[in-house]
């Protein structure tokens, strides 16, 4: 339901075009767009992490649209010296993929490359070597695998269903619901436990998905390509201690620089929402060495005199399974959604205003971030 009222909001801006009134205060200095994979649809009814992907024609379709706007697609190395130059008030996009999948090497690279688009995608070093838990993607196929999930949660036993597809979806949400807030080293153990029972191999898992350093090489060479760190793991930073975190982000960085004869200087923090990534990881990516690190906080890049305190805490606009429409695109490059987002935020922080008006922030479970419900 409620991805259906922003879906309508987003209709109702295009149909009414009010983006457009708004665009001329809200629309900055433009968008990181944020993508993790690209491959044709599929028609299985079970698909818990199909807001995670795209098709190559929405991508071909959106890459079109953002260039008939007028806007350049330029790389994150360009875009870091655009936002720290004052004298630069030029609009501009960065395409950027997260965690490494092959689906990017197959049909996402040919795209970029026909239209002459320079991307980043952000590694996550030990998807790649297979040693990180994939917990989404192994806790999607073990409920695919399962007629019945049974497991003990904090010492209350769980009997779920699933049989059918809305039992799965149903098994999936309560599971992850569960597992996704768990302290990074229970998450881990519960998850290759879950895995051991229902006979998913998480490395060949991995290694189905995932690219090998091979195919990470040949893009890396690619002028138009930027390897970015995303940790080692894929950990929720903010819930590790500071040490831990920092260790994430620096031998992330060192694998891809041994790997591929360069160090990253660009970062995205795994899941990227307020609760996984705050101020203090914002100051342990310029520990880290990165020169820039994105997070997945909805909106538009912040003017040159804005953006010198926050070159670690850039925002981004998902692209994903749920809004693949260019007209929604129209609308976010208008800058005017989130606009509003940041004015209800406000309203939020504000008791007595949020009182008189009576708004009432809806809580947000950390699984709804993860699976993309609040990109927008």
């Amino acid at each position: 339901m409620r991805l259906k009222l922003i879906r309508l909001g987003l209709d109702a801006f295009h149909v009414l075009r009010a983006h457009r009134v708004l665009t001329s205060f809200a629309r900055g200095r433009g968008l990181v767009l944020m993508l993790h994979r690209v491959r044709p649809a599929s028609g299985d009814p079970f698909q818990p992490n199909a807001h995670l992907e795209v098709t190559p024609e929405f991508l071909a379709a959106a890459l079109g649209r953002v260039r008939s706007a007028g806007i350049p697609i330029v790389g994150m190395d360009e875009a870091a010296r655009r936002l720290a130059d004052p004298a630069d008030g030029s609009r501009f996009v960065v395409v950027t993929f997260d965690d490494g999948y092959r689906d990017n090497y197959e049909h996402a690279w040919p795209i970029l490359k026909a239209a002459g688009a320079p991307f980043t995608i952000f590694v996550a070093t030990g998807l790649v070597n297979g040693t990180a838990n994939f917990w989404w993607a192994t806790l999607e196929e073990v409920v695919r695998r399962a007629d019945r999930i049974r497991v003990d949660r904090d010492g209350t036993p769980l009997d779920l269903p699933a049989r059918t597809p809305g039992e799965k979806h149903a098994a999936m949400k309560t599971l992850g619901r569960w597992i996704e807030p768990l302290p990074e080293s229970r998450k881990d153990a519960t998850i290759r436990a879950l895995a051991e029972t229902h006979g998913v191999d998480i490395p060949a898992l991995l290694a189905a998905n995932i690219m090998d350093w091979n195919e990470i090489a040949a893009m890396a060479a690619d002028p138009l390509v930027t390897i970015g760190g995303h940790t080692v793991s894929h950990p929720a930073l903010a819930r590790l201690p500071a040490t831990a975190a920092l260790r994430e982000m620096v031998d992330g960085a060192a694998e891809i620089g041994r790997r591929l004869g360069r160090r990253p200087v660009h970062f995205a923090y795994p899941y990227g929402y307020a609760r996984a990534a705050g101020q203090r990881e914002f100051e342990l990516a310029a520990r880290a060495g990165f020169r820039t690190a994105v997070t997945t906080r909805p909106g538009m890049l912040p003017r040159a005199q804005e953006a010198a305190g926050a070159m670690t805490a850039l925002p981004r606009l998902s692209l994903n399974g749920n809004f693949q429409s260019v007209r929604y695109l129209d609308v976010f490059l208008s800058g005017a959604p989130f606009a509003i987002h940041a004015g209800l935020k406000r309203i939020a922080r504000t008791p007595a205003l949020a009182s008189t008006i009576g708004f009432r922030r809806r809580p947000v479970h950390p699984f709804d971030e993860v699976a993309g419900r609040n990109d927008p």
